[in-house]
């Protein structure tokens, strides 16, 4: 386990909490104790930044704090159905949040002095009330040879004559190729005034015709590739760029020997290429124990420090561009870019009738068989019939 000192004493200055003003303890004696613990549930990976957190909570208000380690996906269904009797704050995604609010497990909280990026923060919102304090999110971005692409490509013309081609799954992409329909207009879903998606499929239309039209036209640039393959597609070189996630990034340091940078990837249909983006926050128990004290918590979290520790001791990608100055990395600085321009994958209850579908058409017209336009409409046709529109 690392070493935080320095950004420990960094947390310890930052005035993150809100202590009461009277009688205020010197540094060195801290806030009486209350006999309040505050209880959370995270994940492994927070563990090591969540023992420093505990360390500063308990100086500042004079709180405990008893953390519980979780399977973080597990906590999808597990935390509403122990709500009652669970935590006073809980980590989860943002494609969970309409299903915990519809069970009315979490309530609103504030972002305190947060300041993520809009394409986080909003994908936590519902109805224009925000329920989730964002602390990580992850999306595609453009990884490169640093020798060959030394900076970021104008356009996607400029992108291809540098002889990158974008390796996609052999069942189909949606994920990925989002940023790429995206920029031909191309929207799954479309967005009640408060920018919340609804149930309403947008698929039809000029736009996606066209997207289906163009995809034809460069198949070869999209080699059908499983993740192994496309591996080695980068690592040896056979292509200089190689579109995917943080995820990918450690076995691509183990493979190869020339330096890594990333870029947003540019947009091929005119309009912005917005890959997904898949976020998560801390959220606060509408049936917490300790609610107040709960939210002086969220409100250390908030800070600037502490969101550079858990992104120091996560490696996960920072929701705000305030301490980009010291994230050194190429690479996340990327990624970190790239998530400016990102869009939040909608619930998972609404995507479920879209990915097989949109992967097979994919797969299509990356083929030879078929009209594309047709093959566009006939994929409109299925999922629309799957939502009931």
């Amino acid at each position: 386990m690392r070493i935080l000192a320095g950004l420990a004493a960094v947390l310890a200055l930052a005035g993150c909490t809100s202590a009461p003003q009277a009688a205020q303890p010197s540094p060195t004696e801290g806030a009486p104790s209350t006999g309040i613990t505050v209880k959370v549930w995270i994940d492994e990976e927070l563990s090591e930044s969540f023992a420093v957190f505990a360390e500063q909570f308990k100086k500042d208000t004079g709180n405990n704090l008893e953390v519980s380690v979780k399977d973080f996906y597990g906590l999808e269904t597990e935390f509403p159905a122990q709500a009652a009797a669970g935590p006073d704050l809980v980590i989860g995604s943002n494609e969970w949040v309409s299903n915990w609010i519809a069970s009315g497990s979490i309530a609103p909280v504030p972002l305190y002095s947060l300041e993520p990026y809009g394409s986080v923060s909003q994908v936590f919102s519902r109805e224009a009330v925000g329920y989730g304090l964002p602390y990580a999110t992850e999306n595609a971005a453009l990884i490169c040879n640093a020798d060959r692409v030394g900076s970021a490509p104008k356009n996607w013309e400029d992108l291809i004559s540098k002889k990158v081609k974008l390796a996609i799954n052999p069942g189909g992409d949606p994920y990925l190729m989002q940023a790429v329909q995206s920029s031909f207009g191309v929207e799954l879903y479309a967005k009640s005034e408060a920018g919340d998606y609804t149930q309403q499929l947008t698929l039809a239309g000029e736009q996606g015709e066209r997207f289906a039209t163009w995809l034809r036209g460069n198949a070869v640039d999209f080699p059908q590739l499983d993740y192994t393959a496309a591996t080695e597609f980068f690592a040896t070189e056979q292509t200089p760029c190689w579109y995917t996630g943080m995820w990918s990034v450690p076995a691509i340091k183990e493979r190869v020997n020339f330096e890594l940078v990333a870029y947003p990837l540019p947009s091929a249909g005119g309009e912005t290429a917005a890959p997904f983006g898949a976020s998560r926050a801390f959220f606060l128990n509408s049936k917490a124990q300790h609610p107040d004290q709960a939210s002086e918590l969220l409100e250390l979290l908030a800070s600037d420090a502490a969101q550079h520790l858990i992104y120091e001791t996560t490696g996960r990608q920072p929701v705000t561009d305030a301490f980009a100055s010291k994230v050194e990395d190429r690479v996340m600085r990327g990624f970190m870019e790239a998530s400016k321009v990102s869009v939040g994958i909608p619930d998972a209850a609404v995507m479920q009738h879209v990915w097989g579908p949109l992967g097979i058409a994919q797969v299509r017209l990356l083929g030879s068989d078929g009209e594309p336009k047709e093959i566009w409409s006939q994929l409109v046709s299925e999922v629309s019939g799957k939502l009931g529109n």
